[in-house]
């Protein structure tokens, strides 16, 4: 062994035990910093003094970190070492510090644009930074860490592969042009600006990158964690998840890797895997469309994919039991242009909205499938179904559209939709509630978060026929279809709660943001079109403990299906969550409706399917959606008894409601917390010692009743005369219509139709 590898390991076994004289020896000999241990050093290290302490990838500043070296880290660290030349400009902290946060989402723009910026790679984490990053995330950052370390703490291979490949770049912004870019001819045959004149113009000890490191990580990555990666995303794949796919296949590995027997035996699900499967077959038949998204190397963005529509993808989401809206909405505008009615009629029966219009990437599309049309221009952003139809004069569409042809469940009249000064006044007070439910009681100051929407009264006086139609014009009439299965009842299977206490799921088109859709919907009949409960929303994630109760609740449900998860790895899937949630048009999911109880403090009941089903109506696995969700973080005496009831079907949430029975009385609903086969209904993310106390804990939380042996739980509604006066003018104006459509029936057949056109095309 040279004396360079004896110096680099005495200097590791230094900083190991806080003497920092080997260090300095071997850092006087030219010895790199930022190296890292490899397999054989570990080995031989831990053989030697008898620990398992070394291990692969770990640097001197990290063993001194862990050991809590002092003398060490102030040989490595010195006060001003992890700051950047004085630059009076507070957004260069900024863009370090979210570049840091990028190593943990795996966002390359904030590291690329911290780079440009002439940040250094070999920057590390001041103690400030860190506490102040460790506010929103705790114990996710450490003082010395640099983006290196930060990447591979949270094992994101494109990260690491960035930071080092700009290790030696950091003079180019000096040769970038006017518009940022730099220019490889000018640099080809020139030397760039060295990295160790920027670092003692700055007063900070050089620390260069290993790059043979990248290489060696790899090699010590091994079958066996390869191996582990694979099953995680099997079972991610089963379950649905996309974050375990993402490790494995950024640690290189294989998209066609088939399970053998041994791989199955090992995951203990025999019943659930087939030997020969590939990630996309799990995915596959288990519906998994994230997975699936994430399998294929697409970003996902749920009903929202516009990234791609080569055949193969599309054939594979289509081949599954829940369509893909979007897909149907870019076939119904190629039917438009080429004339193709059926295309159209696939759209509207599956509850596409005609009002809807094409943003740039989708006309992009449009144009690419129908390009075999060259008469009178291409299809352009915010265009609907009717001006493409009007554009390329098909006569027939536009009959279609202004047809009874059309079923009336494509035709949706929400009132807030239809009369949206009246939805605009209720969504401003509603958003003066949000700014005040975090860190305050439920007051008289916030009476939207008390209420409950209800189908009004009059309903029940109109003629059938007009009844059966304004009622479709507002509830998902397939998810009612769907809830309501003979087979496996989900709502109104209990006889002796019909027909007073039935549920009706209210239509909501916010493809991505239907979660708030639907409890704004619930609470007051209107729509979050301004995406503020979405900002609220992150404000309750980050401001309210939930993370322990969830670590905790979801460790449990990875040992039932045998496996575990490391410390780092929950941290990065609580931060995922957070970042979703504050992402518009990102679907939100279970972590989400228990992060908006508290946000509304009250209970939510969501009721679900209870199996997974393929598109042969085979039992695939078993949902954990459906359950009661309660704000356990919130005192009980500043919240809500009245919980709100949300349904969620075909990977989309809808608001449950009842029927006003007296405009003038309350009305109190009761919502079973029974399935049809007799079994409860779960309570989600309860601590592992709370198991067990579950109908205690309901009765704590909700008004109980039962009805026939049925346990069922309480839900008021206040009269239409308490309600805010928002509330009212909304409920009156949408009254008025109905008296006028009951007194001009054949008015408003003629006007269906045509009203949802002049609306499409202003």
């Amino acid at each position: 062994m040279s004396s360079g590898e004896d110096h680099w390991l005495d200097a590791c076994v230094a900083a190991w035990r806080n003497e920092k004289h080997a260090v300095e020896r071997y850092l006087a000999a030219g010895g790199n910093a930022m190296r890292r241990l490899r397999d054989s050093e570990v080995v031989a290290l831990n053989a030697k003094y008898s620990v398992d302490f070394f291990s692969p990838g770990l640097d001197l500043v990290n063993i001194a970190l862990q050991q809590d070296s002092q003398d060490v880290l102030l040989l490595l660290l010195p006060k001003d070492a992890a700051q950047p030349p004085a630059t009076g400009k507070e957004d260069m902290r900024q863009a370090w510090l979210d570049a840091c946060m990028a190593c943990m989402n795996s966002d390359l723009t904030p590291i690329h644009r911290f780079l440009r910026g002439g940040g250094s790679v070999s920057r590390r984490l001041l103690a400030s930074e860190a506490k102040e990053l460790n506010r929103n995330f705790p114990s996710c950052f450490n003082e010395g860490e640099t983006l290196a370390n930060l990447a591979l703490k949270w094992d994101n291979e494109a990260v690491l592969s960035l930071v080092l490949a700009n290790v030696t770049e950091a003079g180019d912004t000096k040769d970038q042009d006017v518009n940022g870019r730099a220019p490889e001819e000018k640099c080809q045959g020139r030397e760039q600006q060295p990295v160790e004149e920027e670092c003692e113009k700055a007063g900070i000890p050089y620390i260069a990158a290993d790059h043979s490191y990248r290489e060696s990580r790899s090699d010590s990555l091994g079958n066996h964690q390869l191996r582990r990666l694979w099953l995680q995303a099997c079972l991610a794949a089963y379950d649905n998840s996309t974050n375990p796919i993402t490790a494995y296949l950024e640690a290189g590995g294989e998209r066609n890797r088939a399970l053998t027997s041994q791989d199955i035996d090992s995951l203990k699900m025999s019943n659930c895997f087939r030997v020969g499967e590939t990630l996309v077959d799990v995915a596959l038949r288990r519906d998994s469309g994230h997975a699936l998204a994430c399998v294929l190397g697409e970003t996902f963005v749920p009903q929202k994919k516009m990234c791609s529509r080569d055949s193969t993808y599309s054939d594979q989401l289509r081949s599954q039991a829940a369509a893909d809206m979007d897909n149907l909405w870019l076939d119904a505008c190629v039917g438009a242009v080429l004339g193709e009615r059926e295309k159209i009629m696939a759209y509207v029966k599956k509850g596409g909205d005609l009002s809807r219009r094409l943003k740039a990437e989708e006309a992009n599309l449009v144009n690419e499938e129908s390009s075999v049309v060259a008469c009178s221009g291409s299809v352009r952003a915010r265009e609907t179904l009717v001006d493409i139809a009007l554009k390329y004069q098909r006569s027939e569409i536009i009959q279609l559209l202004c047809s009874d042809v059309v079923p009336d469940c494509a035709r949706k009249r929400l009132p807030c939709h239809h009369f949206v000064m009246e939805a605009s006044a209720i969504s401003k007070e509603i958003n003066a509630n949000l700014e005040l439910s975090v860190g305050s009681g439920l007051t008289k100051e916030m009476p939207f978060f008390q209420l409950n929407f209800a189908i009004p009264r009059e309903l029940q006086s109109l003629p059938h026929d007009l009844r059966t139609r304004s009622l479709n014009e507002i509830i998902d009439c397939e998810a009612r279809d769907t809830l309501e299965d003979e087979n496996e009842p989900v709502i109104n299977w209990c006889q002796a709660l019909l027909p007073q206490h039935k549920l009706y799921p209210l239509y909501n088109g916010g493809m991505g943001d239907c979660l708030l859709h639907s409890a704004s919907l619930v609470l007051a009949g209107i729509e979050d079109r301004n995406m503020a409960w979405r900002a609220s929303l992150v404000r309750v994630m980050k401001t309210l403990d939930l993370y322990s109760r969830w670590r905790e609740f979801r460790a449990s449900e990875a040992a039932l299906l045998g496996y575990r998860a490391d410390d780092w790895q929950w941290k990065k899937e609580w931060s995922e969550l957070i970042r979703i949630a504050g992402s518009p048009k990102m679907s939100l999911e279970q972590t989400h409706v228990w992060a908006l109880a508290h946000l509304l403090r009250r209970p939510i009941i969501v009721y679900a399917i209870q199996n997974i089903r393929n598109h042969r109506n085979e039992v695939l696995g078993h949902a954990g959606h459906q359950g009661i969700y309660i704000p356990f973080l919130l005192d009980k005496s500043e919240c809500c008894s009245d919980p709100l009831a949300l349904a969620y079907v075909r990977g989309h949430y809808l608001g449950l409601v009842g029927e006003e029975k007296d405009v003038l009385t309350p009305t109190t609903l009761l919502l079973p917390i029974t399935m049809h086969n007799g079994q409860r209904l779960p309570v989600q993310y309860l601590y592992d010692v709370e198991r067990g106390s579950e109908s205690s804990i309901i009765r704590e939380w909700l008004r109980c009743r039962s009805v026939n042996g049925v346990a069922c739980v309480e839900q008021s509604y206040n009269p239409r005369s308490a309600r805010p006066e928002a509330c009212q003018a909304l409920m009156r104006r949408y009254v008025e219509d109905l008296r006028q459509r009951m007194t001009n029936p054949r008015e408003d057949d003629e006007s269906a139709g045509g009203d949802t056109i002049v609306e499409a095309t202003l």
